[in-house]
């Protein structure tokens, strides 16, 4: 990235490019759990996709916020931490039901497009959420 998008993100308080690649490269760790839950459910035939998606959802959060808090942003897991994390995290598990909701349910979209779809919005929204709230430093 060019030090203009760098200072850009440094001064808006979410600590630049490699930040946000870190938080992506640990959120595919529980992208990877959610999917599976996912697929799991669906496949099966246990639950509808949105019913899905929400509880691999909530597993994916669980698994971000532990890797985040030590690897990311080092603030380690602390319950104000936490408490903030959980209200990001149910506004990203709101956003990707939605989403997947709407295309995988009304238009009928495959679920796994749908699901990378969601996957990519929520991943912007809670990376600045959680940067300038969540993880504060």
């Amino acid at each position: 990235m060019s030090r203009a998008t760098n200072g850009l993100l440094n001064r808006a308080g979410l600590g630049g490019p490699v930040r946000f690649l870190v938080y992506a490269l640990l959120g595919g760790v529980g992208t990877l759990a959610h999917y599976a839950i996912l697929f799991a459910l669906v496949r099966g035939e246990w639950a509808q996709p949105t019913l899905a998606t929400t509880l691999g959802a909530l597993v994916g959060a669980l698994v971000n916020y532990v890797l985040n808090a030590r690897l990311n942003y080092r603030t380690g897991a602390t319950r104000a931490g936490a408490a903030r994390f959980v209200a990001v995290a149910l506004v990203g598990i709101a956003v990707n039901a939605l989403v997947v909701h709407f295309l995988a349910e009304v238009l009928e979209a495959p679920v796994l497009l749908a699901q990378v779809a969601a996957t990519l919005i929520v991943l912007c929204i809670t990376f600045v959420l959680n940067s300038l709230w969540t993880f504060r430093w």
